[in-house]
């Protein structure tokens, strides 16, 4: 799945700088898990913008959230630019107005 690199199955957000990294998130917003299995978002938080040679090992607490508050994610992890922190939402979920995931715009905020 990490290892999908068409650009037509993804997305990149705005890079962060928070703690010393650069960080992005890559949003697969529809990929079917499993044969028949359900529709789901996936996102991946990165490293970026780290050189090869220089590739940290890092212990992560992460949490991923949607804009409502819903924990999509909670792990303790370690980390490298070849090794990146995933959650998933089911699709249907994620695009159901009255759970609140969406903005007024219609738009998935993933909070890490």
């Amino acid at each position: 799945l990490e290892g999908d690199d068409d650009p037509r199955n993804f997305v990149y957000s705005p890079v962060a700088h928070c703690h010393g990294y650069t960080w992005k998130l890559r949003v697969y917003p529809k990929l079917q898990i499993g044969e028949g299995g359900l529709d789901r978002t996936v996102v991946f938080l990165r490293l970026a913008d780290v050189p090869k040679t220089a590739d940290p090992l890092l212990t992560l607490s992460v949490t991923f959230r949607t804009t409502s508050g819903r924990e999509l994610d909670k792990c303790e992890v370690e980390m490298t630019v070849a090794h990146s922190v995933k959650a998933t939402i089911v699709r249907s979920e994620a695009l159901d107005r009255d759970l609140g995931h969406l903005t007024e715009n219609g738009t998935l905020v993933v909070e890490v």
